[in-house]
This record gives C-alpha cells, sequence and structure tokens, in this order.
C-alpha cells in the first residue's frame, strides 16, 4: 500500500504490476495505489480450458461436507478445498483428514489475520476521525491497532490529505481540512460498499447461472467468450446456446445518467451486465434499455 509514495521518492521511471487474475476493478486499484499514470495494461487469456466448472447447491453445512466427502472419494490425484473462513477450513480438513488420503492445512491460524490486515480496506469513520485530528496536530498514533492504524492512512492518502514519505512515515499535507477529509472518507466507503455489494452480487449469480459458466467466468474479468465451452455443467444440459442482439460492444465503455461511465461486461439472454465505475456491477433488463436509451455508447 506504501509502494507508490516509495517509488515516487525514488524517482523510479518504470513500476510493474504483476498479478495471476484481476477483474477490472481490482485492475484500477492497482493501477491508483502504485500511481500509475496512463499505464500500459497487458492482459494475457484467462481461459483455462481443461479446467472443469460446476457449481452444487447444498442446503446445510452437513449437506456440504457430505458433498465433500464423496468429490473426494472420486478424485486422483492432489486436490485444493477453498475455504472463506479459517473456521470452515478447518472444518473441511476435519472431513477430508478422514479419508485414505491425509489433508493438511495450508494456512496456520496466524496467518488468517495477517491476511485479513493486508487486504481489509474497510475503515470505520471514528477511526479515520481520530486519526486524521492526530496527525493534522503532529500528535502520536499510538493509540490504534496496526489494522485500525494502516486502513485509515491508507484512506486518508488516497484522499490526498495525507502522504506517505520515503522512510513509511505519513504527513499531513493540508490539503484537506480534517472536517472535508471525514465527508471525503464517508463517501468513498460508500462507494467502496457498493462496489463489493456488487462483487458478492455476482458471484451468487455464477453459481445460479444457467448458461455457459466459462463465458460467465471469462467476461466477469473482461475477456469476451460467448460460448458454450463445452466444459461447464451447464453447457452438458443443454443442447445449443441462445443468441440475442448485443448493440453495446462487449468491453466498450458506457455512460448512464444515473450510474455514470461503464464498460459492457456481458449479455445473458435479454439482460446486460455493466461494471460501472463508481457503482459497481448492474444487471439491466435490455429491452428497457434500448426502449428507454437508458445507456449511450461512448
Amino acid at each position: 500500500m506504501r509502494l507508490g509514495a516509495q517509488a515516487d521518492a525514488l524517482e523510479a521511471p518504470v513500476r510493474v504490476a504483476l498479478t495471476a487474475t484481476a477483474a477490472p476493478p481490482v485492475r484500477q486499484e492497482i493501477c491508483r495505489r502504485l500511481g500509475l499514470r496512463e499505464p500500459e495494461v497487458v492482459i494475457g487469456n484467462f481461459d483455462r480450458p481443461h479446467i472443469e466448472l460446476s457449481a452444487l447447491r447444498v442446503l446445510s453445512v452437513e449437506e456440504k461436507h457430505r458433498e465433500l466427502e464423496r468429490a473426494a472419494a472420486e478424485f486422483t490425484g492432489a486436490g485444493i478445498v477453498y475455504a472463506a473462513t479459517h473456521a470452515s477450513a478447518e472444518a473441511a480438513h476435519d472431513v477430508l483428514d478422514d479419508e485414505p488420503a491425509h489433508a493438511r492445512l495450508l494456512f496456520r491460524p496466524e496467518d488468517f489475520g495477517m491476511a485479513r490486515h493486508l487486504t481489509s480496506r474497510s475503515v470505520g469513520s471514528s477511526v479515520v476521525a481520530r486519526v486524521a485530528e492526530r496527525l493534522s496536530t503532529g500528535r502520536e498514533l499510538d493509540e490504534f491497532t496496526p489494522r485500525q492504524l494502516t486502513a485509515a492512512l491508507v484512506r486518508l492518502v488516497d484522499l490526498g490529505a495525507a502522504a506517505w514519505l520515503v522512510d513509511g512515515e505519513v504527513h499531513w499535507t493540508g490539503a484537506l481540512s480534517v472536517a472535508a477529509a471525514l465527508r471525503a472518507s464517508s463517501a468513498e466507503t460508500e462507494r467502496e460498499n457498493e462496489v463489493e455489494r456488487s462483487r458478492l452480487d455476482m458471484m451468487r449469480r455464477y453459481a445460479e447461472h444457467q448458461s455457459c459458466r466459462r463465458s460467465f467466468l471469462l467476461t466477469y474479468f473482461g475477456q469476451r467468450y460467448r460460448g458454450p465451452c463445452g466444459q461447464c455443467d451447464n453447457d452438458a444440459r443443454q443442447a445449443s446456446p441462445s443468441s440475442a442482439s448485443e448493440p453495446f460492444a462487449i468491453g466498450g465503455r458506457v455512460l448512464s445518467d444515473r450510474w455514470g461511465a461503464g464498460t459492457v461486461q456481458r449479455y445473458d439472454g435479454d439482460q446486460l451486465t455493466v461494471l460501472f465505475d463508481d457503482h459497481g456491477y448492474r444487471d439491466l433488463l435490455l429491452p428497457l434499455v434500448l426502449e428507454r436509451q437508458l445507456l449511450r455508447a461512448v
């Protein structure tokens, strides 16, 4: 989170950021964090055609564990089970550890705390207020936890109210008053929460999706792929894909009077998904969009 400021202080002429997979919002954040100006973005092929995609709905934790047990019994070779929480990872480990193939946790309990600290972007307004007030008056910042302090400082730096020094210290820039910084921080928190909710909704939509899963996944990452792929559970149940009108190019920029600028992500029958810069993912009914001229190509 401090790399951009350190690169500025060192007058680094070239900066390179590499990531295995990143959806457009993540790519934008990387550019912002590193202070990249007009970067050359090189995107490879996200497709992994040898991987079969499927989703299975369960109604309870017990049913999920039974399905995990069944899948492990049918599987040959090594595999990885991802879990949302440390407790879920331990529960999956306990289920699989009784199998003939030994299972082990890839993370220690303390690693999860560090991961949450490094990836957390949420920060309470009261913490930002206290950090801003102390920073602007030159007082010590020793009453906060490392996680609280890092999140608050990153927020203030993003707003321009504070700036990193090359030695890792932070100073108050005076570009904003404390009150103005708090108002800007509240607005940014609201925007981030809206984008995060839309990303979670996209995960739910992937699980409930009835058409080609590979098409859904690749267009989420900004790669055009019409499908069918023939390598997902939905394609195995469908005879042929349905064709629909695509008045806006996938990957093209559009403008909405309500949500501002965005990028067309995918079509799904008469539904259009757009990733708006400041409001995240939105699913729009295509006939209504065309009838009321809700989007304009830019």
